[in-house]
């Protein structure tokens, strides 16, 4: 019983010292408020883009219009069969690089291992496969 009225009395005294001083949370109540109304306004906008022209004032145009219609038209056939064409030379003069390379190295290793004896081959062989991986 002695609990009760003491937990009685310390109920009313929070809530009169609630009424006479306020909530001690009021002000991040009102900051929170704030926060969460300054997110609806900028979020329930329309978030459209407007052109104020601040780009074309501040980064020069470095390409003109005749330019830029070439740029980004689309390319004829002559003018892809042409591209690929070059490629396909690039890719070919490549392959026949390689390959020329390749043959050298075996050549000279089909040399060196028919008329030298193998321990001296083997000591060549070695010192040519390091030069080739440091290439």
């Amino acid at each position: 019983m002695a609990l009760s009225m003491q937990d009685c009395f310390l109920r009313s005294k929070s809530r009169v010292r609630r009424l006479s001083e306020g909530d001690r949370n009021t002000s991040f109540l009102h900051n929170m408020i704030k926060v969460v109304s300054h997110f609806k306004a900028v979020f329930s906008k329309d978030n459209s883009i407007v052109n104020s022209g601040l780009v074309e004032k501040v980064i020069p145009s470095m390409v003109t219009a005749a330019e830029n219609s070439l740029l980004i038209a689309m390319p004829s056939s002559d003018e892809i069969s042409a591209t690929v064409n070059q490629w396909m030379v690039s890719l070919l003069l490549v392959q026949m690089a390689l390959a020329e390379s390749f043959f050298t190295v075996t050549g000279m290793l089909f040399l060196l291992m028919s008329s030298q004896p193998f321990r001296v081959f083997s000591r060549v062989a070695s010192s040519l496969l390091t030069s080739i991986q440091t290439c």
